[in-house]
């Protein structure tokens, strides 16, 4: 209630709005996740013409980076290898970063991919 939360410490008063915004943060992000899973799992009734595959560098401990991304028709396909267009962002803000590092940026990065059909 108003009064119990009033009557707490300031220290306390922050530790409840701190965890109750991990909570509803939580929450929120559950409810999201399970109408994206049920959308993409019953909504898709007309089939998918074209997949985007994206590449990101992946960081524990701050921002995943986009690296780059390749788009491909929905098609059998047997294995193929496809050059992905990279962010360029990522190369002007890496020219600041150590020589070894910026010579692993110029290397090309390609994905190589089959598709065929699957019963279920």
């Amino acid at each position: 209630t108003i009064e119990k939360n009033a009557s707490m410490s300031a220290d306390d008063q922050h530790d409840r709005r701190k965890y109750w915004r991990f909570y509803y943060g939580g929450i929120l992000r559950l409810s999201w996740e399970v109408a994206r899973a049920y959308y993409h799992r019953f909504c898709n009734v007309g089939g998918w013409d074209r997949v985007a595959f994206m590449l990101y560098d992946f960081d524990s401990m701050s921002d995943n980076d986009f690296m780059g991304k390749v788009d491909v028709t929905v098609e059998r396909t047997k294995e193929t290898t496809v050059q992905l267009v990279l962010n360029q962002r990522l190369f002007r803000l890496a020219s600041g970063v150590a020589r070894t590092e910026w010579r692993c940026w110029k290397r090309v990065a390609k994905l190589t991919y089959s598709i065929e059909w699957e019963e279920y």
